[in-house]
């Protein structure tokens, strides 16, 4: 093959210029390079934590990080995840609904997760749990709003075109304002321990979200006519309806990635959640080319089904996948050679989480393959389906966890992860299928994919 049959072949891969894959590819890589920062990032914060602190103590910290995330996702009654469909379909419109709705996203952010965290930690003491102890009221509070608040504020700034600079805020900026907050701490002279890392984290957490709340200002509330009270109020219930029917989704992706978590500290020990929050975090390597590619161009998904093309949907949800499969499964061999020593990185203790990674990575290989399902079907009216399927899978994923992690620990966790996407995806793909007409897996479609996408134009 001549040297331009191959550049040929390259450019239809890519599409042409208006293409939403050249988008994908485009947007997705400048996203993906805050990704692996991200990721550096991340790895890095959670290896000097663990190696500081040690397991017990690190174990602390990600139990009660994992508690008031879920209890701030329930209090935001599912607000982040509508914030994509709202902006998207108010965006043509200079009225007063943009402006109405994110005053009201803004507000439920804030209380939402206050009240609910509040009352977690409220529960937690009367019944003589030792969740909390050692940590303040007033810093867990704030750590889950500011949380919160990033959540809703990115979603917003992706619907709004402005993805890279929401991955920029979210995965670079708030892990490096919490590395200079860790350094201040050192310089100070005080030593590390479980209460610094929230405190840092929440530090960064409110420093990322200034930033996105200014470009939110400026892009969907400056110049557009103010609400009033009573429009508020009048669209306010169908609002939270289908936020809350939406929250469902995110609800269940805590359940998936945090119950585990929160069942091993009931059940076993601090040390056992370190490991297995080590292995899910190595594990969650794969994911990033994904959520890179899905997070630019999710909202997109609203706008094709809003003009009624079925083929547009199709072809946004191949390439998705395909961008996100191949390196999912180079990463998913890459860990079954490399995963002991990937572990020995934050301590020798953690190489025990190695079986728990493999399971954990080949349940992520297979959601990745099987598309975005879940993001196609809530851009798509169908988030109550999405809902139903997602309450009996996180059920199933509790009475999964109470079965094993008692006998298997570690494993059973893993195991029971392994399970629920298995199911889950299942159910989602025919789902899609079967009310939209688009084929998720993308094991199915490669077949009619490769011929199209490597074939000359003439």
């Amino acid at each position: 093959m001549t040297g331009r049959g191959v550049l040929d072949r390259l450019r239809n891969l890519m599409g042409d210029g208006a293409s939403d894959r050249r988008y994908l590819l485009g947007k997705g890589g400048l996203d993906l390079s805050a990704r692996v920062l991200g990721v550096i990032l991340v790895l890095g914060w959670s290896i000097m934590l663990t190696r500081i602190m040690g397991p017990t103590d690190y174990g602390r910290y990600v139990y009660v990080m994992s508690a008031v995330y879920f209890s701030s996702l329930v209090g935001g009654l599912g607000m982040p995840v509508a914030t994509s469909y709202y902006i998207q379909r108010y965006i043509r419109a200079r009225g007063w609904r943009m402006v109405g709705y994110l005053w009201t996203a803004f507000a439920i952010t804030v209380l939402g997760p206050g009240l609910t965290t509040l009352g977690v930690w409220l529960a937690v003491h009367l019944y003589g749990g030792t969740m909390f102890d050692g940590f303040t009221l007033f810093g867990v509070l704030i750590f889950g709003i500011g949380t919160a608040a990033v959540s809703l504020l990115t979603c917003a700034n992706r619907a709004l075109e402005e993805s890279t600079f929401s991955a920029y805020c979210e995965q670079v900026w708030q892990k490096i304002a919490s590395f200079i907050f860790i350094g201040g701490v050192f310089l100070a002279g005080a030593s590390l321990s479980p209460e610094l890392a929230l405190a840092a984290s929440t530090f960064g957490a409110w420093l990322a979200a200034l930033p996105l709340l200014r470009v939110v200002w400026r892009k969907a509330m400056a110049g557009r006519s103010r609400a009033t009270f009573r429009q508020v109020t009048r669209l306010l219930p169908l609002w939270v309806r289908r936020s809350m029917i939406m929250m469902i989704t995110p609800l269940y992706f805590i359940v998936l990635s945090e119950t585990d978590v929160l069942m091993l500290g009931a059940i076993t020990t601090p040390a056992m959640v370190a490991i297995y929050h080590v292995a899910r975090r190595v594990a969650m390597l794969m994911r990033f080319v994904q959520i890179a590619v899905v997070g630019v161009g999710m909202h997109r998904f609203a706008a094709a089904h809003m003009d009624r093309d079925v083929t547009r949907l199709q072809e946004l949800l191949d390439s998705m996948t395909l961008i996100a499969f191949v390196p999912a499964l180079i990463g998913w061999l890459s860990f079954l050679v490399v995963g002991p020593f990937l572990l020995g990185l934050f301590g020798a203790d953690m190489k025990a989480g190695y079986i728990a990674l493999m399971l954990l990575a080949t349940a992520s290989v297979y959601d990745i393959s099987m598309g975005p399902a879940t993001e196609l079907l809530m851009m798509t009216g169908q988030e109550k389906s999405v809902g139903l399927i997602n309450v009996g899978a996180g059920v199933l994923n509790i009475v999964a966890n109470l079965l094993l992690i008692p006998s298997l620990q570690l494993e059973g966790a893993a195991i029971a992860t392994l399970l629920c996407v298995l199911l889950w995806k299942a159910s989602l793909a025919w789902v899609a299928w079967r009310r939209l007409g688009v084929v998720t897996p993308i094991l199915l479609r490669l077949p009619i994919l490769l011929p199209q996408w490597l074939a000359v134009r003439r």
